[in-house]
């Protein structure tokens, strides 16, 4: 019985589900949301540093809209304040990579190597 009840469990949970659309796009799908989230655990902290960039490419640290090239001096200005060494990267699915690389590399560029990168929904 048990087995019946977890294989209809594991076919139910595979099964293609429509990604809803909201300020962020049509957003990835989390198929293993607990690690996820353990990862995301971070993010809710008064000093983490989350990064979003947006289909148009634009970039925002916090809440702020910034430019790529200023981002490396924020993150460092963090990390010298006692942040975790983790940055929080939201991305809408539907940008286009060449406005993400430049975000990576002034993550890289601020001695980050540890990024989590996650939606809003």
């Amino acid at each position: 019985m048990a087995l019946v009840i977890f294989l209809t469990f594991t076919v139910v949970m595979t099964l293609p589900t429509a990604s809803p659309q909201g300020n962020w796009g049509w957003l990835p799908r989390i198929h293993h949301a607990k690690v996820l989230g353990a990862w995301a655990w971070g993010a809710n902290r008064a000093d983490a540093i989350i990064v979003a960039v947006t289909r148009d490419g634009r970039v925002y640290f916090r809440a702020d809209e910034i430019s790529s090239a200023q981002l490396s001096g924020k993150i460092r200005e963090c990390l010298s304040s006692g942040s975790e060494r983790r940055v929080y990267l939201r991305v809408d699915a539907r940008v286009r990579y060449d406005f993400v690389k430049p975000v990576l590399d002034a993550v890289r560029s601020a001695g980050v190597t540890d990024v989590s990168i996650f939606s809003r929904e």
